[in-house]
């Protein structure tokens, strides 16, 4: 990884001149956000889920569920506080990262001198590592509750597989994202050690890639239920309305 200085930024290391504005006050009041977000509809989820209709059944409908339901239930449920643990983590990470420095100038890190620089940006990206890695998990797994979710009211056929494959095909891209993140530097520790040598990609076309993936699969998400839906025997309109909701998904 290189560790040379863009002229331009050269000033503001020497004294010449001076930037202190930093995004660290926005980082905070948004991840502390998400975290009220994520605990509070979660909460709610499951108190609907598991208190509020448990009168009816673990499936929601006005029989008891099958053996085959609960256990699918269960496997949602765990799904979904996968997801939920690591967006968690997620927002932990880039808070943890705020306190070394993320938010701030490279040249208003620590003291300014450059020891104090390289040692508080070691620690930032070791933060970032832990948002990478939760990022690219919880959202993985949050398409995985949701295919789940589809598979327990698909029929058997084409769109049952659909769903599948579209499943397995989530699961390994998050596979192979878990490793391209750990070692986007060849030793991972060049990433944050400057004294080791070696190897670096540019993270940012990993997550251009891996943006470019999140958009088709949610699109495709939100067009596999579109045949179900319109399927149903309810009057075109109505037909028409639920399918348009549901393609809002892809917003």
């Amino acid at each position: 990884m290189s560790t040379s200085i863009p002229a331009e930024f050269v000033p503001y290391f020497t004294g010449e001149k001076v930037d202190e504005s930093s995004l660290q006050p926005t980082i905070i009041k948004l991840n502390s956000i998400f975290i009220g977000l994520v605990v509070s509809t979660t909460a709610l989820r499951f108190w609907v889920r598991f208190h509020m209709l448990q009168s009816g059944g673990l499936d929601d409908s006005e029989y008891p569920a099958s053996h085959s339901d609960v256990h699918m239930l269960i496997f949602l449920a765990v799904l979904l506080l996968i997801a939920v643990v690591f967006s968690l983590f997620l927002s932990t990470s880039a808070l943890v990262g705020e306190t070394f420095g993320l938010g701030i100038h490279l040249w208003n890190l620590g003291d300014g001198s450059p020891t104090s620089i390289l040692s508080s940006l070691a620690k930032i990206v070791k933060s970032l590592y832990g948002c990478y890695l939760s990022y690219t998990t919880s959202i993985t797994f949050t398409k995985l509750s949701i295919i789940s979710t589809y598979v327990r009211f698909f029929p058997k056929g084409l769109a049952r597989k659909a769903n599948f494959a579209l499943g397995i095909v989530i699961l390994l891209f998050w596979i192979s994202s878990i490793f391209s993140i750990i070692f986007q530097c060849v030793p991972a520790q060049a990433a944050w050690n400057y004294s080791v040598k070696g190897k670096c990609y540019p993270i940012k076309k990993f997550f251009l890639s891996l943006s470019t993936f999140n958009v088709i699969t949610d699109i495709l998400l939100c067009l596999l239920p579109v045949p179900l839906l319109w399927s149903l025997q309810m009057p075109k309109v109505q037909r028409a309305v639920v399918c348009l909701l549901f393609c809002m998904g892809t917003l």
